[in-house]
């Protein structure tokens, strides 16, 4: 029994301690295919990514909470990092995703020989990720309790748009997508896939506002 609680014990420590460091190459490794992506063009759009916060690295990680207890009978622990995409990354999810839709919707088609200039004022880039839980031991069982999850922070993609024809601006406006992204809890995955499939999940959500931005734009022109 002894050994039992000592192996339990070794796995909890190792497995709910990832490193800042750690969880960011787990991100980075990731985010490599958007990196080295290459910008899709159309003469008609122009984007503006200049509003967006500047940051160096293509992830930023923050540790706001860590701690391990390990009494004789109770063991608990929590660590939590905020994550932050760089805003240059996500844009271009955008801008390949804006350009994909509006392509498929005939946003393009609509605009009678005038041009758009889309400057993103604000868009999703960060998360939070905890692993938190307790063991209970006693002399003959022990009870684990554990939660890994992922949780989106509340940003919306605000974008604000002007319509040009022969070097005149036609119309402007701004237009909100609300961020409806959810919580996912980590069931059986290691923690880097856990991640890896909240960054897809995080992937699809910027496509689907940017969907919803294209739709509003259609209606507006």
């Amino acid at each position: 029994m002894k050994q039992k609680i000592l192996i339990l014990i070794t796995i909890i420590a190792l497995t709910s301690c990832v490193s800042t460091k750690t969880y960011s190459g787990y991100i980075e490794k990731k985010l490599e295919t958007q990196i080295n992506s290459t910008d899709i063009q159309n003469e008609s759009i122009s984007f503006d990514l200049s509003q967006l916060e500047v940051q160096t690295n293509s992830v930023e990680t923050e540790k706001i909470k860590s701690f391990f207890i390990p009494a004789i009978l109770y063991w608990g622990w929590e660590n939590t990092i905020e994550c932050k995409i760089n805003p240059t990354i996500v844009g271009k999810v955008f801008k390949s995703s804006f350009l994909n839709c509006a392509d498929s919707l005939g946003l393009f088609n609509n605009l009678n020989e005038q041009k758009i200039e889309i400057s993103i004022e604000k868009i999703p880039t960060s998360f939070v990720y905890t692993n938190k839980g307790n063991t209970m031991i006693f002399i003959i069982a022990y009870s684990v309790s554990e939660l890994e999850a992922i949780y989106p922070q509340e940003q919306n993609l605000v974008i604000n748009y002007k319509l040009i024809k022969n070097g005149q601006q036609t119309k402007s406006g701004k237009l909100i997508a609300t961020n409806k992204d959810k919580p996912i809890k980590n069931i059986w995955k290691s923690t880097k896939k856990f991640t890896w499939l909240y960054i897809d999940k995080f992937d699809n959500n910027i496509k689907i506002l940017t969907n919803e931005i294209v739709d509003q734009l259609l209606k507006e022109i």
